[in-house]
């Protein structure tokens, strides 16, 4: 029997996933195992265009706010933070293009109190999508720390490891991707909310906050 459920584990395995499920689910509809391919909607990343593609320093993310509908800037370039802080734009583990995105640029922030950053996106789902094979797989990075992801105002229990938000050197949680996994159950309809929950911990100078995601609707199909 195939079963083609994606329970993966590894993020930069789902681009391979995305294109076997389109063709799988073709072949169903053929046979009549199913009577329709499930929409996946468009969930973008940060810091991209329409099309996919990686947007310009300093342009406004067309697809993202923060705390209630605020623009939020694509952080590129190679100067602070992108100049070994933060993970770079090329960087062997982004598996689909994306930027970094921030409220304050390159610019430092939360000089004295903890600042605290919901980073805001949306999508909508066809009146034929089955919600109850509908996934999300994705990786994100943030700085200071990614306190949680939210879908539909309800927590899905994708908190970065503590030890990324309070480690240095080369084990931070924005110098690394930490992959993520939404389960159905909070999928709906429709217009889909989804929050990116992000804690900048307070410090005088060279302190940048900014969040980076990289995600994919995936459905899950039965077996055949």
């Amino acid at each position: 029997m195939l079963n083609l459920f994606i329970g993966l584990g590894d993020w930069q395995m789902v681009t391979w996933a995305r294109c076997a499920v389109g063709a799988i689910a073709a072949l169903m509809v053929s046979v009549g195992a199913i009577s329709s391919p499930v929409d996946a909607g468009q969930l973008y990343n940060t810091g991209v265009d329409d099309a996919g593609n990686p947007l310009s320093d300093g342009t406004i993310d067309p697809h993202y706010t923060v705390n209630g509908g605020a623009s939020i800037y694509v952080v590129g370039g190679s100067q602070f933070p992108l100049n070994g802080l933060w993970l770079p734009q090329n960087d062997p583990s982004s598996v689909t293009p994306s930027a970094w995105v921030s409220p304050s640029g390159h610019a430092s922030a939360d000089p004295t109190s903890n600042g605290f950053y919901d980073y805001q996106t949306t999508f909508t789902l066809d009146p034929s999508t089955n919600l109850a094979t509908t996934f999300i797989f994705g990786q994100w990075a943030a700085d200071g720390c990614g306190t949680e992801i939210v879908l539909n105002g309800h927590a899905t229990n994708n908190a970065m490891n503590p030890a990324l938000c309070t480690g240095g050197g080369n084990n931070t949680a924005f110098n690394q991707f930490t992959q993520f996994e939404i389960d159905p159950g909070y999928f709906q309809i429709g217009t889909n909310t989804l929050d990116f929950l992000v804690e900048n911990f307070a410090q005088e100078e060279n302190n940048p906050t900014g969040v980076r995601v990289e995600a994919e609707i995936v459905p899950k199909l039965p077996a055949l």
